[in-house]
């Protein structure tokens, strides 16, 4: 499990072992919660239809309903885990793996190798960072999304896109930070140290917007479900999942062999970020 119960004021929380395919039920991968994210940064929540509205884990993942209620927590953010965790559940892809040597540097893919940035750090630290930063010394950390989602690059969802038209509400809600809530602090990205903004959990407040006719012109919809976050050391791995080579094999609930993946937070925080600079 990760190093630390707390981490750059996320709080990690474990769910328990994720040792078999877990299978939700088929009307999770229809998207019924549609909300609005803006052309250039398709994968940010920037509305919501109502501001009681959360994306909701439910079932579509195992203990999704501690998900829901930690995400309903205004005073704490949280990365939710499986430990140890080996397989993504059914119809869920590897996103992302990091493992960490003995006192070695971090070892990383997917979402978890930072190309999505060029060569700058982000501005704020995104959440799948602060996972691997959490990392203990021989230990692997898993990132799972369902198929057809993508794993978000500036924070820790999953998401889709969908035609802006299945956004049916002629009203949306959005966070704000607060300006007084958002602090300097430092944390290490790429390898080296990065000076960035956090804003603080609960710090956000909501404002509700009426569209006229062309205010979605420039937006796409969006629906999300939380990433499954796992981790493991190769001890918890069944001798038969090793390889030739000495190194373990996870496997995706697709059936295609990935190396370990990591889960997420709140999305909430990303429209605060977006949308409550100015």
């Amino acid at each position: 499990m990760p190093a630390s119960a707390v981490l750059s004021q996320y709080t990690f929380a474990n769910l328990g072992p994720m040792t078999t395919t877990y299978t939700a039920p088929a009307a999770c991968y229809t998207p019924t919660q549609v909300g609005l994210a803006p052309d250039y940064l398709p994968e940010a929540v920037a509305y919501v239809s109502t501001c009681a509205e959360r994306f909701s884990a439910s079932d579509c993942v195992q203990a999704g309903s501690v998900f829901d209620e930690d995400w309903a927590e205004s005073t704490r953010r949280f990365i939710h885990y499986y430990s140890p965790g080996l397989v993504c559940p059914d119809r869920w892809t590897t996103a992302g793996v990091a493992s960490k040597g003995n006192g070695t540097a971090i070892d990383s893919t997917g979402v978890f190798a930072p190309t999505g940035f060029g060569t700058h750090a982000p501005v704020y630290n995104p959440a799948w960072n602060i996972a691997m930063e959490n990392l203990a010394d021989g230990e692997t950390a898993i990132l799972c999304c369902p198929s057809g989602y993508t794993a978000g690059v500036g924070g820790g969802g999953c998401y889709t896109n969908l035609p802006v038209s299945m956004y049916t509400a002629t009203t949306g809600c959005q966070n704000l930070a607060n300006p007084d809530a958002v602090s300097t602090v430092t944390f290490i990205f790429n390898g080296t140290t990065a000076t960035g903004r956090d804003i603080g959990p609960g710090s956000a407040t909501t404002t509700v917007s009426t569209f006229q006719s062309g205010d979605l012109d420039e937006m796409t919809g969006i629906s999300m479900l939380p990433m499954v976050t796992m981790y493991h050391r190769t001890v918890d791995v069944p001798p038969k999942e090793t390889n030739a080579a000495g190194k373990f094999g996870v496997k995706g609930g697709d059936g295609t062999i990935g190396t370990l993946v990591t889960v997420w937070a709140s999305v909430a925080l990303m429209g605060a970020i977006l949308f409550g600079a100015a």
